[in-house]
């Protein structure tokens, strides 16, 4: 059986993540994602009522007044899909069990645990919002720090070939 990934997992690729998102933070895609978890995650309302909705509702809320900025939430989410990409799935066998993990560290952006009980379809049901709000850019996140990690190993061997030529 596969281990949960621990917040020391999520920190591999921490540091270039930052950098892509401090290189792009005034392209429109930034902006947009920015403004999509504001609207559609730090204000999602429960339309219907539903009890997963109500929990949703209520901890995303929470999350942003302990002060979480959207660009944390961006980052911790596509630290979650570069764990996942990296995983090749192994530890996530079904998409639940990927969303479920992801709404968890999330959700634990600012506190370092959960602050209400919460069950597998509740994190599944936020992993969802989550994934419906920004999943896309931060598929296209990676595939951008990729695409900027070609290009700085290009220079370097042009660089390397020049000063040695």
């Amino acid at each position: 059986m596969a281990r949960t990934p621990s917040d020391r997992d999520l920190a591999r690729h921490r540091q270039s993540i930052e950098r892509t998102l401090r290189l792009h933070h005034k392209s429109a895609t930034v902006a947009w994602a920015v403004a999509t978890v504001k609207r559609e995650l730090f204000n999602y309302v429960a339309l219907q009522g539903f009890s997963e909705q109500l929990w949703a509702e209520a901890r995303l809320s929470a999350l942003r007044d302990r002060g979480c900025t959207p660009l944390e939430l961006i980052q911790r989410v596509v630290e979650c899909y570069a764990l996942r990409r990296d995983d090749d799935g192994y530890t996530f066998k079904t998409p639940k069990a990927f969303l479920a993990f992801l709404a968890r560290k999330v959700l634990r952006l600012k506190h370092g645990k959960l602050l209400a009980n919460s069950n597998a379809w509740q994190l599944a049901h936020v992993g969802g919002i989550i994934d419906g709000a920004v999943g896309k850019f931060a598929t296209a996140t990676l595939m951008r720090m990729d695409k900027d990690r070609e290009q700085r190993k290009q220079f370097d061997q042009a660089a390397e070939a020049l000063a040695s030529g």
